[in-house]
């Protein structure tokens, strides 16, 4: 659609800016489909969690051993309790809406 019309494309049709595409696709080809309009982003490895309650914890538990798993928790003593519960993941004392914290801990990477 363009400018809130239908267009047909053809072989030297330019997609616009502010342009709607839409493309169909059988269920099985729309990883190929997709690949040929964008790069597939690769999933993210690194996750920080913030807050380490029950839920944290589980989530962390879950994910450590296929991920690098970061607690972000403000009781010292939840994070000396999850330290020793935890295998993998690292637990850091603070707050997660500290930005410095975030930033030091490479949160746009997570």
């Amino acid at each position: 659609y363009r400018r809130n019309r239908p267009i047909i494309p053809r072989g030297d049709t330019v997609i616009e800016a502010d342009d709607e595409v839409f493309f169909l696709a059988a269920r099985r080809d729309i990883r190929a489909v997709m690949s040929e309009l964008r790069r597939i982003e690769r999933g993210f490895r690194r996750v920080v969690i913030a807050g380490g309650g029950n839920i944290g914890e589980r989530l962390a538990e879950h994910l450590e051993h296929s991920h690098q798993v970061k607690i972000i928790e403000h009781s010292l003593e939840r994070c000396t309790t999850l330290s020793e519960r935890l295998n993998r993941t690292v637990v850091l004392h603070g707050s997660a809406t500290s930005k410095r914290l975030l930033e030091e801990e490479n949160i746009e990477d997570c």
